[in-house]
């Protein structure tokens, strides 16, 4: 999302949403809605992070700033946010009730924090064409 922006994230994410469904699931129907979820995720993360710190791809520009761990912080919230709230709605309407745990949302949370910032920052220092 940093190196090519909104758009760009929002088309590899529903792509990578098919690969990674097809290794566990042949179902269509199983494969296009995890790839939607995916893809809305990435659109939320992407449309507010242009709201709060402007364009992704400006924010590298500026080297190792406050806006870029900004930025950092923003993505992996907005995306543990709308990934898990998607979800679960999709399973509370398939189970007709809602149930969260809060020890282990913690600690989906915490953990992708985790990796979007080294990704973030390891796809940061790879040297650009």
């Amino acid at each position: 999302m940093l190196l090519y922006g909104g758009p760009a994230a929002i088309f590899v994410s529903a792509l990578e949403g098919v690969a990674a469904t097809l290794i566990i699931s042949k179902r269509p129907r199983t494969v296009l809605f995890n790839s939607a979820i995916l893809a809305t995720s990435t659109f939320f993360t992407a449309t507010i992070l242009q709201w709060t710190v402007g364009p992704p791809v400006d924010i590298i520009a500026k080297d190792f700033s406050n806006t870029f761990f900004l930025a950092i912080c923003i993505m992996a919230l907005v995306q543990y946010v709308a990934n898990t709230g998607l979800i679960a709605v999709e399973k509370a309407y398939k189970m007709r009730e809602m149930h969260i745990s809060k020890p282990i949302a913690v600690n989906q949370l915490i953990t992708m924090v985790a990796k979007l910032a080294h990704r973030e920052v390891c796809g940061f220092a790879l040297p650009q064409k």
